[in-house]
């Protein structure tokens, strides 16, 4: 590197200090030091020394111009080398150490691997050009995770246990949004934009992360696979997922400076304090966050917030009324009892679908059932382990439910018959209590309509219900013994003909005859 010491004896003719000077031409301090040593003992006066050129004031500073100028000969052997070993370092597999071994079996007396590394640093520097961004306001928001966890203290154990910390940008106006989440899990990255839109006050075009697996499935360069859930959360808001391309940091720069600040204006005040949940630990860093947006920018004349109202705020979509309800995805197999398992519950599925692969979408209230893409039924989410969870309509083939269609089917048939029927079936498959056997004694009591016929059956249950005699038996005691009939003389006050009429019958008038002939005799 060339030595410029004109520049020295200006800066310390002016008054700047050795540390000064080599801070801010990059030399070192003894080389400083040196060359204002030599100056003070010629006694030159500082214009004439101004008005020589460099090559003169180099010698007469006892230095060489600079070997790299003059033409050093390892010099020029790097220069020429530097860009194949600079389009070499793309290749996999390939090292700087690699390279630099390379160049001393070719140059033993070559530079050292430090300052190999340097020209090499500097060629790639200057060459490689750096592109500029005009950030549209409200276009998109960067997101991004801090590489180092904060903690907080476990209740029970004491126990430190990590935690994520979230972070936010809007790029024109960058003003930041900090949160901490127990992971980087999917869920907990849904949340934390959603709070990141509702800080805002609105909703940016599109969402820039990066390829982490909560947000993007499959990374690609031209069409990443978005995450289903993210993508739903995206389409609530109205936005959409643009993640930044793989190992190309500088897509997203902005939100890798937030993370350094985050470290700067809140990792390093919060040193020292404990925090027993995440409520408490972000409440702290919104303080610092909210801190960090109102302090004016450096060198700008207003802060982060007030160029967001300036120029963002009101870009932003406005957030719709609900709250996006982060849904899970299972995939079941209907098993052979017509139900399919969720977290050790059971939930029924119509018959037809016995065997098929079907799938759950499910959230803390509602459980959705869906068969190649087809709605099939809901469930009210319930998560007691090892019980069901059934809808009537299915007429799944379980023993309860059976009887409890049949039932159904007994009440319709007996109120066809008379409706005082119905009422004493009723009152039988109370006293029954287990339904197996109320179904039984309904059946076998709806068959004595057959045998008895209409009229004595609705008489038989009437005395039942009067008797509080309940049950198959019971009623057929009664109209097997007549107990019907007799019931109906006390009611009627006349004696039913307990015998049928027939030509070939006598009666009673052909014995009182007989009886009144004899006497006469």
């Amino acid at each position: 590197m060339k030595i410029r010491i004109k520049h020295i004896l200006r800066c310390y003719q002016s008054g700047m200090s050795i540390r000064s000077i080599s801070s801010s031409l990059q030399i070192s301090r003894n080389t400083v030091k040196r060359y204002i040593h030599i100056y003070e003992d010629m006694g030159i006066e500082l214009e004439r020394l101004l008005k020589m050129d460099e090559h003169h004031l180099h010698e007469l500073f006892g230095t060489e111009t600079d070997n790299e100028s003059t033409g050093s000969a390892e010099y020029k052997y790097l220069q020429e080398h530097i860009p194949e070993y600079i389009k070499r370092l793309k290749s996999r597999g390939t090292t700087r150490r690699s390279l630099y071994e390379e160049y001393l079996r070719n140059r033993p007396q070559g530079y050292s691997y430090c300052s190999f590394c340097l020209y090499l640093r500097r060629e790639r520097e200057v060459k490689v050009p750096v592109g500029r961004i005009d950030h549209i306001a409200g276009d998109q928001m960067y997101v991004d995770f801090a590489g180092d966890k904060l903690y907080i203290s476990d209740r029970n154990t004491g126990d430190k246990v990590p935690v994520e910390v979230f972070a936010a940008i809007l790029p024109c106006s960058q003003i930041t949004y900090y949160e901490a989440v127990p992971s980087q899990k999917k869920e907990y990255l849904i949340q934390a934009c959603e709070n990141a839109f509702h800080y805002f006050g609105g909703v940016p075009n599109a969402i820039v992360p990066d390829n982490l697996k909560s947000a993007v499935t499959k990374p690609g360069g031209i069409e990443p696979v978005i995450n289903d859930d993210f993508a739903a959360f995206a389409d609530h808001y109205g936005c959409v997922v643009f993640p930044a391309r793989v190992r190309k940091p500088k897509d997203k720069a902005l939100v890798e400076n937030a993370v350094r600040l985050l470290y700067r204006e809140v990792y390093s005040k919060m040193t020292g304090l404990k925090f027993n949940d995440l409520e408490a630990l972000n409440i702290e860093i919104m303080k610092h966050t909210d801190a960090l947006n109102s302090r004016k920018m450096y060198n700008r004349s207003y802060s982060r917030k007030e160029r967001f109202i300036e120029v963002e705020k009101d870009r932003l979509h406005t957030l719709p009324t609900t709250r996006f309800i982060s849904k899970s995805r299972k995939t079941a197999t209907v098993m052979r009892n017509s139900y399919v398992s969720l977290n050790n519950h059971y939930y029924s599925v119509p018959k037809e679908y016995i065997g098929d692969t079907v799938e759950l979408l499910y959230d803390g209230d509602t459980v959705e059932i869906y068969h190649k893409f087809r709605h099939i039924t809901t469930h009210r989410r319930d998560d007691t382990p090892f019980t069901y969870s059934e809808k009537p309509s299915h007429k799944l083939p379980g023993v309860l439910h059976e009887y409890r269609i049949r039932m159904d089917d007994v009440y319709c048939k007996a109120r066809k018959i008379d409706p005082i029927v119905e009422e004493y079936i009723k009152l039988v498959a109370v006293a029954k209590k287990y339904p197996a056997q109320a179904v039984r004694s309904a059946d076998g009591i709806l068959s004595l309509v057959e045998r008895f016929g209409h009229d004595r059956m609705v008489l038989a249950c009437q005395i039942a219900m009067e008797s509080c005699m309940f049950g198959f038996n019971e009623l057929e005691s009664i109209l097997v013994n007549r107990e019907d009939e007799k019931y109906h003389v006390q009611m009627e006050g006349q004696a039913p003909e307990l015998t049928p009429k027939h030509r070939n019958l006598r009666g009673k008038d052909y014995f009182n005859s007989k009886n009144v002939d004899k006497n006469d005799k």
